[in-house]
């Protein structure tokens, strides 16, 4: 008999659920019963880690790119990007005035009366 054979003869009666009480009485449906329950779990238990090992196989690595000063265009085309992802480590909690605001004075001469 060659070494293959041995091998599938030996699963075919793969029994990891015996035992000697059964084994002694010879209680053929008793065995017949583990030998059914151990191809299940087998199966179970390969289904199982090969989903396990898939999952973990798809998860997609995050990476963090940090920009310094972006422009008010690239911090939209990101926001529609990432939306969900995207956050903002600024340094200043709010804006300069002068970035939106120019203060320019008129004199105007006054006279005494």
């Amino acid at each position: 008999m060659s070494i293959v054979k041995k091998i599938l003869e030996k699963l075919r009666q793969l029994n990891l659920f015996a035992d000697a009480e059964t084994i002694r009485q010879r209680d053929m449906e008793a065995i017949q019963n583990q030998i059914i329950l151990t191809r299940i779990y087998i199966i179970l238990l390969v289904s199982v880690l090969s989903i396990l090992i898939g999952s973990v196989l798809a998860i997609q690595k995050t990476t963090s790119v940090t920009i310094p000063t972006p422009s008010l265009d690239t911090h939209e085309q990101l926001q529609a990007k990432y939306s969900d992802t995207l956050s903002c480590p600024c340094q200043e909690v709010a804006v300069s005035y002068s970035v939106f605001l120019s203060i320019s004075a008129t004199y105007h001469q006054v006279r005494l009366i």
